[in-house]
């Protein structure tokens, strides 16, 4: 495999049909994941509004949240789905920008079908050398397995393919929006161990005071929370990859009769590529933190994500999402929203951007956007670090997606799972 990350502003042209063209990459991407908030510049401004999205240079499938800050309780809080690589929210739902994707021999094109004049920072991650689909999927509405069909064919052998999800909450086909934020990204692996996580984020509509939850999951790719904030409405465990389908599956533990829209971005590596998903911890002062990845593992690239919780499987007062991203040649960067609970008076939001730090870290004092933890993604031969140059007393929990490749012992990586288990207290975040 080969990866690229960098952050650029988004064209401020404002006219549909404007275009940013990344080039340079030295490789045609296979896919391409994209974060960004609405800064446009690093550091913290008020307001909740955060992106993400991923393309395989033909599909695209993107989600987007919104809540608005000092509003007496009585916010906009707003979600949308569509088949685009990104979609900006405004303050008051409405679509600000949004983007197609297409690949070329030295990198990719972003086309705004929906433009605005603001020149929002955006987080990229280019890979290549792995064969990838992007496309969404109804949820069956019960408990029970269900199995996703794909075009492509995945690999069945461990640490070859891996999954991430993603899904607003909504029950609509893809474009379509409602009020409240229900943010959810998962990932998984074919590793034996069945090593998976997914992260919710939930603020409810117009609420005083304010009704916002986090949820972090150590052992399922998708959930949800319901409109009793505290109660997960839905979940799903990461079964298998199946190359006879093909495609793969997943098992509803938790249903509660809607039928979701989730997207799915599938990936397997080509030749040596491997890819690997970790749980951790961050460290409670600043230091250097190696994830154990095994010995035979080179990682070349990462995502990362947390709610800044310490609870796995128990829901978590305010809202708070954090995603990033890295490859060896570049440390990273990183969003952070949040907004906090039970506010009776004007509502309190904020969000972060950071263009070097992949792991944005934040609890306490939301309104604030200051972090409490951050960390710089360092992938050398053989080894993944985070280097947590500001970190506090509490032990939040992250996953981690990795992309590599074997490493010089030339076999594949062992199966490890060094993941969360329910252990309250234990968890890491942004």
């Amino acid at each position: 495999m080969q990866a690229d990350y960098r952050s650029f502003a988004k064209n401020t042209g404002g006219v549909a049909d404007e275009t940013n063209v990344e080039s340079g990459l030295g490789f045609q991407p296979d896919a391409l994941i994209l974060w960004a908030t609405i800064n446009t510049s690093d550091g913290a401004i008020v307001h909740f509004v955060q992106t993400v999205g991923f393309s395989d240079g033909t599909n695209h499938y993107s989600t987007g949240g919104m809540s608005e800050d000092g509003t007496g309780g009585t916010a906009d809080n707003n979600r949308r789905h569509a088949l685009k690589g990104l979609t900006f929210l405004s303050l008051l739902g409405a679509v600000l920008a949004e983007c197609d994707v297409s690949f070329q021999s030295d990198g990719y094109t972003l086309t705004w079908t929906v433009a605005d004049t603001g020149g929002y920072i955006i987080h990229a991650l280019a890979i290549e050398g792995v064969t990838a689909e992007v496309g969404f999927f109804q949820t069956i509405g019960a408990t029970g397995s269900q199995s996703i069909t794909t075009t492509m064919t995945p690999s069945e052998v461990d640490g070859q393919s891996a999954l991430m999800l993603l899904s607003a909450g909504l029950t609509s086909n893809p474009p379509s929006a409602s009020n409240f934020i229900a943010n959810v990204i998962g990932f998984a692996t074919s590793e034996a161990a069945g090593i998976q996580q997914a992260v919710t984020s939930y603020v409810d509509e117009e609420t005083s005071p304010t009704d916002n939850r986090r949820y972090y999951a150590s052992d399922n790719v998708w959930s949800a929370l319901s409109g009793a904030a505290d109660v997960v409405g839905k979940e799903a465990d990461f079964t298998e990859f199946d190359d006879a389908l093909p495609g793969f599956t997943i098992e509803h533990t938790i249903a509660s009769g809607s039928f979701h829209r989730i997207g799915y971005l599938l990936m397997t590596a080509s030749g040596d590529g491997l890819f690997s998903v970790i749980n951790d911890v961050q460290p409670t002062s600043a230091q250097e933190q190696t994830l154990a990845i095994g010995s035979t593992f080179d990682p070349i690239a990462g995502i990362l994500m947390s709610v800044s919780s310490t609870l796995d499987g128990t829901v978590d007062q305010d809202c708070i999402s954090s995603i990033g991203g890295g490859t060896v040649a570049d440390s990273g960067g990183g969003i952070w929203c949040g907004s906090e609970d039970n506010v009776s008076g004007d509502t309190n939001t904020a969000q972060r951007t950071n263009q070097a730090k992949t792991l944005l870290i934040k609890e306490d004092a939301i309104g604030t956007g200051a972090v409490d933890a951050e960390a710089d993604l360092l992938l050398t031969t053989l080894s993944a670090i985070l280097d947590w140059t500001t970190a506090d007393a509490t032990a939040r929990a992250f996953g981690v997606l990795l992309f590599g490749n074997v490493g010089e012992a030339g076999e594949p990586m062992p199966v490890l799972d060094f993941g969360l288990r329910r252990v309250p207290g234990k968890m890491i975040a942004y």
